[in-house]
């Protein structure tokens, strides 16, 4: 029980970073999570199922993707797969995903 506690503590504290950026950037996009498995959507529209998650900007994705993969972060290449976390990802490779996030919503 204490490793999926502290698995579900770190989702919410790294899911919940992105939806600051977000919210600091005026950014109207979507984070959904649970746990630690979570998804960055690029649409204005609360995303609550297929038809809803298909409003993402895909091209957006595909720009945010690339840069990811420039900045050394490796993300699923689908804006309809989600990122999973675990133990093996430190808080600094956490920050640096924070850190590359964060100048992606600067650049665009």
């Amino acid at each position: 029980p204490e490793y999926y506690r502290e698995l579900n503590e770190k989702g919410d504290w790294f899911f919940g970073r992105i939806e600051c950026l977000l919210r600091e950037t005026g950014r109207p996009w979507q984070v959904n999570h649970v746990g630690s498995l979570g998804c960055l959507y690029f649409t204005k529209q609360d995303v609550k199922d297929y038809e809803s998650a298909k409003t993402s900007d895909t091209e957006l994705f595909a720009k945010y993707h690339n840069h990811m993969l420039e900045q050394g972060i490796y993300l699923a290449p689908s804006q309809f797969e989600a990122v999973f976390l675990s133990h093996a990802h430190t808080e600094e490779m956490l920050e640096k995903t924070l850190d590359a996030i964060t100048i992606f919503l600067q650049k665009i």
